[in-house]
Parts: structure tokens; sequence; C-alpha cells
């Protein structure tokens, strides 16, 4: 079989998920040929001798995916061409791609374990780009995403609370399905201003 070229379709890719390999290639006799996709050079005409990643049979063109590994790391694939009669191609083609298992850090920069007067404003800063933020306010139904002002910097309102604690939790994805997440404990404390005339009920002496 001609081998002419084979491709992935990550550089870099979240932990788990699935990467595509496709390829150019054909046979002259026209006979059906069989990709291998493997992790190391270990291969014959019944496939991979380690870890085997991927394979598929067809008349030009093979392409196969697998679920990549749960780490942090740099891997490469090997990819072969067998046909019918059990020949290869002449030579293998190869790629890299590296995984991010790792969940960005949060650091909760407001509100803090503190008591305020009003609804603070809610913000945080993360340890990598991120592609989505939001929090939750105690059991909320669903969260309210921040806004990005950085790609490591997020930033929203908190909707008007009454007094008590309240338990905020932000959540943080990152640009290849990371998610994690860390809480804060704040208070809400009204004080009155020069504007808010006390209020005053009479118990005794009744009218």
């Amino acid at each position: 079989p001609t081998f002419t070229s084979a491709a992935d379709d990550a550089a870099i890719i979240g932990g788990g998920q699935t990467i595509n390999i496709t390829t150019v290639a054909a046979d002259a006799d026209a006979q059906n040929i069989t990709l291998y996709v493997c992790n190391s050079t270990n291969v014959n005409a019944t496939g991979c001798i380690d870890t085997h990643y991927c394979n598929n049979t067809n008349e030009t063109n093979p392409s196969c995916a697998f679920a990549v590994e749960a780490d942090d790391a740099t891997h490469t694939w090997y990819a072969y061409l067998y046909d019918s009669l059990n020949e290869s191609a002449a030579a293998s083609k190869s790629g890299t791609y590296t995984t991010d298992s790792t969940p960005p850090t949060i650091t909760i920069i407001a509100p803090s374990n503190n008591t305020y007067a009003s609804s603070p404003s809610a913000s945080i800063s993360l340890s990598e780009a991120g592609s989505w933020v939001g929090h939750c306010v105690d059991d909320c139904a669903s969260n309210t995403s921040l806004n990005m002002s950085s790609p490591t910097y997020w930033e929203g309102a908190i909707e008007d609370l009454a007094e008590g604690s309240y338990n905020i939790t932000f959540y943080a994805n990152d640009s290849y399905g990371n998610m994690n997440h860390t809480s804060v404990i704040f208070t809400i404390v009204f004080t009155a201003s020069d504007d808010d005339a006390p209020i005053i009920t009479v118990d005794l002496p009744g009218n």
C-alpha cells in the first residue's frame, strides 16, 4: 500500500477525550488496507504488540479514533498500513499530542470570608486560561456566568441579597474540559445610612 500521510486533530487535548487519526493512503492492487495506530513501533500484520490505540480497514484513506490517556504528558502515536496480503507500507507515520487532565486552580478575590454592608461583587483569578467561569450562591437553581476581563481574571455581580450568611461556590472550566470549584462563606449585615430613619413600633402604652 501507498502511505502518503497521517495526521491527528489535536495538539493539546483533555485527558480521556477522543482524538481522530486520518490518513491519505491507497493500494495499487485495489486491496483493502488496514490502519493500525499504536503507542510504539512494535507492530505486525495482526496489530500493535504494545498499546493498541485503534484500527480500521477500508479501500482507501482509513481512519480511526481513540480515547487518549487521562494524564498530563506528551504522547507519540505511530500509524501503520497493511494490505489484505499482510504486505506493509514502506514507511510508517507518526505524530504527537499533549494531554491536559489538570483543572485550573481558582483563587477567590471577592467576596472574602468577611461581613459586608451590601451584596459584594464576585471576582476570581485562574492559574490558566479559562473557557467558562460561573458562581452559585447557596442552593441556586443554576450557575450565574461571570464576565471575562482576561483569560485568567473573571468578575461579575452578585444579585441583591438579604441579611444573612451565604456560601458562594465558583466553578471554572479550562479550554480542555477540566472543571474545578471552590467556595467561601460571607455575611451581609446592613447598616443604616443618614437617609434611613429608624422604624418605631409602640408596644406600650396602647391607644
